[in-house]
Order: C-alpha cells, then structure tokens, then sequence
C-alpha cells in the first residue's frame, strides 16, 4: 500500500458503511447512516493490473471525480484498500479500477481479443468509451476512466466521488455533496495535491469548488457529462473539446498533448458511432 496516495484516510471511509467502522459521522444526525460507501482508486491500482503506462508521461496530477455510490452492488464482490490488486479474484473487484471483473462485464476481453485487462490502445481505445457515450450496458465506469487516463497521460491520478456515501433516494441531498467536500474532498486533495480537475459529476460545480473544496480554487476544472447523464454522442464528443479549449493553456503548461489528444477523441468517438 506504499503507494496509495490516500492511504491515511481509510479509516475515515469503508465501502460496507453501515456493518463496518463507519468514523465519518459529519451527515449521520439528520440523515441517518449511509446504506453503502466508496473506496478511491489510483493509478497506481492500474498500473499493478494492466501494466505501467506506456510513454511520454504529462506533469499532470489528474483528480477525477465522479458522483456518488450506489446504493448497493450485486454484481461483484466489493473488496477493502487492504487487498492488493493483484490478488483480486474471480468477480472481486476495487471499485474504480479495471478489474478483471470489470473488463468481463465491459465485454472487452471480446471487443479486443484479450483475456487480461490493458490498457487501451490506437486501434482498441473506441472499446473502452462505449459504456460512456451510449449509457447503456453495465455497472462498469472503468473502461473509460482507463481511456482518459491514458488520452491525458498524467504523472499520477485518483479516481473518487464527490459524495462519499449513499444515503437512499434519487439524488443525494445537495447538503451531503458539500460536507464531503468540506470534510472528505479537502483532505484527499491535501494528500495527492492535484493540479488538475476530470469532473464528471453535474454536483460538482463552482459552488462547490469555491466555497467547500476550497483547496481546489486555483486548480483548473475540465467537467464534463456524467455517464448517466441523458446527453448524446456528440454533445459528449463536443463538451471534452470545449474544456480542452478552455483551459488550453493550462493543459500545454502541464505538457499534456493537446492536440494530439483532440485528434484521438474525434476519431475514437466516430469509430464508437459506426460499429
């Protein structure tokens, strides 16, 4: 576990929040206990599952964050930090991560021919982002959080939600979003100290950013669609772009390649479309 860059902060969060230690009790008075919880991932859990990251690597520190939890899973067995990756079996997955699990359930053992998860390439990349541009198909977000990870080719990542548990309902009260950000969010942002934010979360706003995250003011945040979001295809082929314009600038400072990252989401979203 050396090389969990949140490693202090699991004995604050657990997956099984109400049968295990739950510590986070900043929501617990009014809300009651949370039905489930969410452990981050790194890329380092990527790297020890599908290999190093292959080739020239940008200055970014990518935080990527998603929404919140779901109520339960049925479809794998969710396993703790303290399990290595490598040791993961049959349908134990760590949430986040490209697990075996989550590479059968995405169907990309088909899709490109190999029975171990990897990373993705020139020729297999449109795989990955099919369970983001159709919403449909399985549980799985981590075939195309590989993918961009892979497009932006940090330094380092950490994949986390927004909200760090699961409290029933349609939506989690908005109340929730900004006491884990106050009390999770800025710790993790303490630990991995990132200078670059994926946001996939439509919660994860200015408000948000500014007020409660506030280690993450002066940290430039790429948001885009959330992959249960309603939006199509091309709005999210044209929403990464517009961000990647935006923040132009900040992206060439970081020694991501810009343009050569552009040429392949257009391309790879149009091989998604004909097939």
């Amino acid at each position: 576990m050396e090389s969990d860059p949140v490693l202090p902060l699991y004995d604050k969060l657990n997956w099984d929040a109400p049968a295990g230690p739950l510590r986070c009790t900043a929501c617990v008075p009014t809300d009651g206990h949370p039905i489930a919880g969410a452990y981050p991932s790194a890329l380092w859990h990527y790297e020890t599952i599908l290999g190093p990251l292959a080739g020239q690597r940008s200055d970014a520190r990518i935080l990527f964050v998603l929404q919140d939890p779901r109520a339960g899973e049925h479809n794998f067995i969710a396993m703790p930090p303290e399990i290595h990756p490598a040791l993961l079996r049959g349908g134990e997955h760590r949430y986040f991560c490209l697990t075996s699990a989550a590479w059968r359930a995405l169907r990309l053992d088909v899709a490109t021919g190999s029975n171990k998860p990897c990373w993705p390439t020139l020729e297999t990349g449109h795989h990955y982002l099919r369970r983001y541009l159709t919403r449909a198909g399985t549980w799985s977000y981590d075939g195309f959080l590989a993918y961009f990870i892979d497009l932006l080719r940090p330094a380092d990542a950490l994949i986390t939600n927004l909200a760090k548990c699961h409290f029933g309902g349609a939506s989690q009260p908005k109340r929730v979003y900004r006491t884990c950000a106050r009390v999770q969010m800025n710790d993790e942002v303490a630990l991995f100290r990132p200078n670059l934010v994926v946001s996939l979360s439509s919660c994860f706003d200015a408000d948000i950013a500014t007020k409660y995250a506030v280690t993450l003011r002066q940290v430039p945040v790429i948001r885009l669609f959330h992959p249960a979001s309603f939006e199509g295809r091309e709005g999210r082929r044209a929403r990464l772009i517009a961000e990647i314009e935006q923040y132009r600038a900040e992206l060439i400072a970081l020694k991501i390649p810009v343009d050569a990252a552009v040429r392949r989401w257009n391309a790879d979203v149009q091989l998604t479309a004909r097939r």
